[in-house]
């Protein structure tokens, strides 16, 4: 789950399937107590229909929540000045050696990658917005210098910012597809 119509969908099949729940967030739910078997794969089901899975393996869900944690960090208002790893400690309560290895074991690519692949669907964004500046941009996202973010905007891409905002059709990736 990545925005709040998720949560509220998520929410509404609870509900509908009388899934007593304590929390609904970014990523997770916690239940008032353990699903039947049965009720778990009727869930799973209704889940699926809307693009969700549920994720009930330990590592299966640290990963989802390491991602979670990134996808929140980059589409909140300030990025933190913080380095990631740092934060991904703080929230997931993990050593970030731990968790790094076990997502690039999981994902094939590590933490950093696809944090740097999230904050460039991110900057995709905000081009297409047309709103801020490419200046704005870069200090919004943290890069250095605007010829930074071009850089690696064009290494990413295949595109320079200026040549993606003359798309007519965007290019952008749904977060789900990381």
């Amino acid at each position: 789950m990545v925005c709040q119509r998720c949560i509220m969908t998520v929410k509404e099949i609870l509900s509908r399937n009388e899934v007593a729940y304590k929390k609904v967030d970014m990523g997770e739910v916690e239940l008032e107590r353990p699903l039947s078997p049965e009720k778990t794969e009727k869930l799973k089901k209704e889940l699926l229909k809307v693009g969700f899975d549920l994720i009930l393996e330990r590592n299966e869900r640290l990963i989802s929540r390491i991602k979670t944690v990134i996808i929140e960090e980059i589409y909140s208002e300030s990025l933190s000045n913080k380095k990631l790893s740092e934060i991904l400690s703080e929230k997931i309560h993990y050593d970030y050696s731990h968790i790094t290895h076990l997502f690039s074991d999981s994902e094939g690519k590590s933490i950093k990658k696809f944090y740097n692949e999230m904050r460039i669907e991110r900057v995709k964004e905000l081009i297409e917005y047309d709103e801020l500046s490419l200046s704005m941009i870069a200090d919004k996202m943290r890069y250095s210098t605007a010829a930074y973010l071009s850089t690696s905007f064009k290494k990413h891409t295949g595109y320079s910012p200026s040549e993606y905002k003359s798309l007519k059709s965007g290019h952008r990736s749904s977060l789900d597809s990381f």
